[in-house]
């Protein structure tokens, strides 16, 4: 049933753009702010703002796993993860790129810049929007997916003057960190293998440097060399539009990639 879920949410992830309505359908501001008015700011709340939703849906996802010969549990899974999920429109952002580099608006190593900066931001953003919930939902079912999100949407509702959140900041770089090895290891078996598990492996010894930072370097190790080493030898032109085609391929393949993880863990049992 996980990698039925997580092929039907692929498949709309794939075709799903504007917003999330599941997710604004139920907001869990309000939820958030009830516990504000009880408890005091800091790790008590974050675990009772967080903790208490996810531990009721591990309860209820168990209860409910042979209902309807676990069609329930197929359904509640679905939903779940469709929250959890952020649809981005990224042809529309590689084509708004491509348009304002082609306009002019920089050139030589001023667009260089700016298509890394592109290339590492949207790298990042693709893996934010919805990786993290299918691995964790892979690993703890639907509660896991729930943690993501409920983590990072707690993280945006703090105010600057509240008091330490040491565990929520810890938890959700280890909900972003150990996804994104993963995620390094489907660029590399996607992209240049070579180079890109060098990276990937190397990204394993690091836990100090922002998630973003191993993840794109592993990325730019997995575009395939011998295109980069080509695009050198040409204008900027040639190496910016290289590297996007590239990146836009790699980025495509690698949400499918997650569904072929689920697949490889479902036969051997998981």
């Amino acid at each position: 049933m996980k990698f039925l879920a997580i092929f039907i949410v692929v498949l709309v992830y794939k075709n799903w753009v504007g917003g999330n309505p599941v997710r604004d359908a139920a907001s869990p501001n309000g939820w958030f702010n009830w516990i504000k008015d009880m408890v005091a700011p800091g790790n008590l709340r974050f675990l009772v703002c967080v903790g208490l939703p996810c531990l009721a849906l591990l309860w209820i996802a168990v209860e409910i796993s042979d209902w309807l010969f676990g069609l329930l549990s197929l359904v509640l899974s679905v939903a779940v993860i469709l929250y959890a999920v952020k649809p981005v429109d990224f042809d529309v952002l590689f084509d708004n790129h491509r348009l304002r580099l082609r306009s002019g608006e920089a050139a030589g190593d001023s667009a260089v810049q700016d298509n890394d900066d592109f290339c590492n931001g949207i790298t990042y953003e693709t893996f934010q929007s919805i990786v993290p919930a299918l691995f964790w939902f892979l690993v703890l079912g639907p509660a896991g997916a729930l943690l993501t999100v409920l983590t990072g949407q707690y993280l945006e509702q703090l105010d600057e003057d509240e008091a330490d959140t040491s565990v929520a900041d810890q938890l959700q770089y280890w909900l972003e960190w150990i996804p994104a090895r993963l995620s390094g290891f489907i660029f590399a078996l996607l992209g240049d293998f070579g180079h890109g598990a060098r990276a990937s492996i190397a990204a394993l010894a690091d836990i100090d440097e922002p998630v973003a930072v191993g993840l794109t370097d592993t990325m730019r190790n997995a575009i395939y060399r011998e295109h980069a080493e080509a695009a050198q030898e040409g204008d900027w032109t040639t190496r910016v539009e290289l590297e996007l085609d590239e990146l836009e391929a790699l980025l495509a393949r690698s949400v499918w990639g997650w569904v072929a993880f689920a697949a490889l863990l479902t036969i051997v049992g998981w």
